[in-house]
C-alpha cells in the first residue's frame, strides 16, 4: 500500500489523511474483495491465437495433422517396432 501511490477517500468520495491503520484497514478491503470476486483472467494466448488462427488456417491445420501422425506414429511404434503412416 505504500509502494503503490493509493489516495484514500471517505464515504462522501472526499480525499482522506492517510494513516497507518487507515492502510491496513484499505488492505484488508482489497484483500477481501480479492478473494470474494477473484482477479479476471487477461486471457493473452487465446486472444492471440483468435488472432491468427484465421491468417494461418491452412498451414495451422496441417501442421496439426502431422503433429497428431507423428503422435501416432510415435506410440504405435513402441508396439509392434514397425509402422508405415502416411
Amino acid at each position: 500500500m505504500k509502494a503503490k501511490p493509493i489516495r484514500l477517500r471517505d464515504k462522501d468520495g472526499q480525499f482522506i489523511k492517510q494513516t497507518e491503520a487507515r492502510l491496513n484497514s484499505a488492505a484488508f478491503m482489497i484483500g477481501r474483495a480479492i478473494k470474494k470476486n477473484g482477479i479476471p483472467g487477461l486471457f493473452y494466448y487465446t486472444k492471440a491465437l483468435l488472432e491468427t488462427i484465421p491468417k494461418w488456417r491452412n498451414i495451422f491445420g496441417t501442421a496439426v495433422i502431422a503433429d497428431f501422425l507423428n503422435q501416432l506414429k510415435a506410440q504405435l511404434k513402441g508396439r509392434d517396432g514397425n509402422i508405415d503412416i502416411q
